[in-house]
């Protein structure tokens, strides 16, 4: 496991610096710009809305060695965990989930927001429609780290089946067991905590 440690830890310090600079580069703007705008056209989460990313072919969110490809079951994506120079992963629709607020309107009366501005009703059902979206994430690497990173993944599925079939820790563990954490983040300074009585 040490190996697949060390190769996971680079492939996502990797994804998350190149996520950053996605962000700060060309993303912000577009967020900043639908804010402000008002706009009934949601930020997909896959796709860039700028004219100028697009006029220098920069169309991709994900970071180069990251291909994120809609589907509807893994079965569309022809080689899926076959290809011996990619590691992919299922990602699931999520839950349909949205807050659609309640609010006094100016007659006194309890009004849906979306009842009332046309905008934020497009936004929940482009919202919804994006939540109903499967992706097969493929991160794209040479054979020898492939291997690793999906020895590493059958590995800890067994142990993490074996570890579901634990009993649960007992309340007084439990809370001895994140005290000690707690105490040992702050003295490391892996977190920033504020003590209070």
């Amino acid at each position: 496991m040490g190996s697949f440690r060390s190769v996971v830890r680079s492939l996502m310090a990797q994804i998350g610096i190149q996520k950053r600079q996605l962000f700060v580069e060309q993303r912000r703007e577009e967020l900043a710009s639908f804010l402000h705008q008002d706009t009934a056209t949601y930020p997909n989460p896959t796709q860039h809305y700028d004219d100028y990313t697009h006029r220098f072919g920069i169309t991709q969110l994900s970071p180069a060695n990251v291909s994120i490809i809609p589907v509807n079951s893994e079965a569309e994506v022809e080689d899926y965990r076959q290809n011996p120079n990619a590691v992919d992963f299922y990602l699931a629709p999520l839950k349909g989930r949205s807050i659609d607020p309640i609010f006094y309107n100016k007659a006194g009366k309890l009004s849906r927001l979306s009842a009332v501005d046309p905008n934020f009703k497009a936004l929940l059902s482009q919202q919804r429609q994006l939540m109903k979206q499967a992706y097969v994430a493929r991160i794209h690497t040479n054979s020898e780290v492939c291997q690793i990173v999906k020895a590493g993944l059958e590995e800890t599925d067994v142990e993490w089946q074996d570890a579901l079939n634990y009993p649960r820790m007992p309340p007084d563990t439990f809370r001895t067991f994140i005290r000690d954490s707690v105490g040992y983040a702050a003295v490391n300074r892996m977190v920033g905590i504020d003590w209070r009585r």
